[in-house]
């Protein structure tokens, strides 16, 4: 059982099928095979795979991995989304912000390698841990992120409803994620 279970561990698209052939006998390791197979039958299932285990490692592994959601995919909107009053700009700047995805300098250089990741305020790549704590630009708003996170672990920021309503009212009065620079967006031919 311990040499399937490294197999599996070692070769993650590896497979093994376990087959009953009637009438075996005089089949070397045939005494083994059973015996093994009996102990594999009756031991419980172990998942190998978790997938809220991958995800949390995945996010986890990212350069701006805490400021995004702290849980897994799901097939629901968070209720900020459901009952949304933001408005469509906001919301989808919000999305943005909080998958490390929009209009920064450094996500759009990953695809358009003549576009400059830097700030507007030339100090630093545009990221979003640059504009939320150090971005001059940002200064006289981020306020508005301390007040609400003061005491509060810095996750709760991207979790709750009411912290996600802080961070859309930070995104509409700093402007940040709104697309400044680089080649037009172009609609695709279907």
């Amino acid at each position: 059982m311990n040499h399937a279970r490294t197999f599996l561990i070692n070769h993650h698209h590896g497979k093994i099928h376990i087959t009953w052939v009637p009438g075996h006998n005089g089949i070397i390791g045939n005494e083994m095979a059973d015996r093994l197979g009996n102990q594999g039958a009756n031991a419980p299932p172990t998942p190998i795979f978790s997938r809220t285990t991958a995800w949390r490692d995945h996010t986890n592994s990212r350069i701006n991995s805490s400021y995004y959601i702290p849980r897994p995919p799901a097939l629901k909107l968070h209720p900020i989304f459901n009952e949304s009053r933001l408005g469509r700009d906001i919301e989808c700047r919000l999305v943005q912000f909080i998958t490390g995805q929009g209009h920064y300098g450094e996500y759009h250089a990953r695809f358009h390698h003549d576009v400059d990741p830097r700030c507007a305020c030339e100090e630093w790549e545009e990221i979003i841990t640059h504009l939320t704590t150090s971005c001059p630009a940002t200064a006289g708003h981020r306020e508005i992120l301390r007040g609400f996170s003061t005491g509060v672990p810095r996750s709760s920021l991207f979790s709750s409803h009411l912290g996600l309503e802080v961070v859309a009212k930070f995104i509409a009065e700093t402007g940040i994620g709104r697309r400044r620079r680089g080649p037009p967006a172009t609609a695709q031919i279907l």
